[in-house]
């Protein structure tokens, strides 16, 4: 996940930019976005399970922690 945004970092910063400036509508694939983070919370929540990770951070922390330190 942190290599793909590292690669596009064009990809975070249209995130940003969709948050800041969309309109009240619905967003754009939401159900597809959702359904992607999910998968990537899902494996971050298996992680300290299988003792990849320590369970000090909850999934959700992390996840946003690589987005935003891939895009820096």
């Amino acid at each position: 996940m942190y290599d793909c945004h590292r690669e596009h970092p064009q990809f975070i910063r249209l995130l940003h930019w969709e948050g800041l400036h969309r309109a009240a509508g619905p967003i754009a694939a939401w159900e597809q976005r959702g359904a992607h983070h999910a998968s990537k919370l899902a494996a971050l929540a298996a992680a300290p399970k299988a003792g990849a990770l320590n369970a000090d951070f909850a999934p959700s922390e992390l996840l946003r922690a690589v987005i935003a330190l891939a895009g820096w």
